[in-house]
């Protein structure tokens, strides 16, 4: 009798055993192993019920270093026998995100329990292209002409292939120059500069913004980088109907005082 219970209470603490150190798989990865600054990265992770029973208020937390945004934390929806919770996190990179592997990891809690799992890693990398540019006029004037100079610079340690440079000039902007330039590598270290004629609209006036941008792929995958240059046109003074019609008044206003003062 003793012995028997001793086996059923052994077959009953191994069951509670299956039940709760393997009733969830949780799996995290990447997109990408590395991300140039200021480009977009992504890790997705799915959360499975493999027991018997429903799980509830299971907590998902990301570890996520502060410099691509903090820690993420996620409710999961309550579980059913075989469920599971997916989620894709968006992580943002500035021009000043440090250089580095970063480590990810990822925590899950429920019942009581709290699971750190391997973390995984997304390598930081100094975008490859730097784009510039600088007018040869300093000030312009409307109907006049300037020259825009694109200097564009691979600062990368590999080659790039299939690069498209675009400009957009603002409305009524007038060009003889390419628009569309194409190169279909790029060396490392290689610059590329670029004068581009344009003639103002005769009656611009104000701040424009010509938009200068350039897409190329690295490693099988296409990047862009883009930039505005802002050129003041000054236009010819001009006045409109309400200011005309004040003048004239007060062009009569001095007429008839001065008649005034005649007489």
């Amino acid at each position: 009798m003793r012995r028997s219970q001793m086996i059923c209470g052994l077959v009953i603490s191994f069951s509670l055993m299956l039940a709760t150190g393997c009733a969830i798989t949780f799996t995290m990865s990447p997109a990408q192993s590395s991300v140039y600054t200021t480009e977009d990265a992504s890790v997705s992770f799915t959360l499975t019920n493999n027991g018997a029973t429903a799980i509830n208020n299971a907590l998902v937390t990301l570890g996520v270093p502060i410099d691509l945004g903090g820690n993420r934390t996620f409710n999961a929806p309550s579980l059913s026998a075989g469920a599971s919770f997916s989620k894709t996190v968006k992580i943002v990179t500035l021009d000043n995100t440090p250089l580095m592997n970063y480590s990810i990891t990822g925590t899950v809690s429920y019942g009581g329990q709290v699971i750190d799992y391997p973390p995984v890693y997304l390598n930081v990398v100094q975008f490859p292209v730097s784009l510039s540019y600088k007018f040869l006029k300093d000030s312009m004037s409307a109907g006049s002409e300037n020259t825009l100079v694109v200097m564009l610079k691979n600062n990368g340690t590999d080659s790039l292939t299939n690069l498209n440079i675009n400009i957009n000039y603002p409305g009524g902007f007038i060009t003889n120059s390419s628009k569309n330039l194409y190169l279909p590598q790029m060396a490392p270290n290689l610059e590329l500069r670029q004068e581009l004629m344009f003639i103002a609209p005769a009656d611009a006036n104000g701040d424009y913004h010509i938009g200068i941008s350039a897409d190329f792929s690295s490693n099988g995958v296409t990047h862009t980088i883009e930039t505005f240059a802002k050129v003041y046109v000054s236009g010819s003074a001009s006045l409109n109907w309400l200011e005309t019609l004040l003048t004239i008044i007060i062009v009569i206003l001095i007429g008839l005082i001065l008649l005034g003062r005649a007489r």
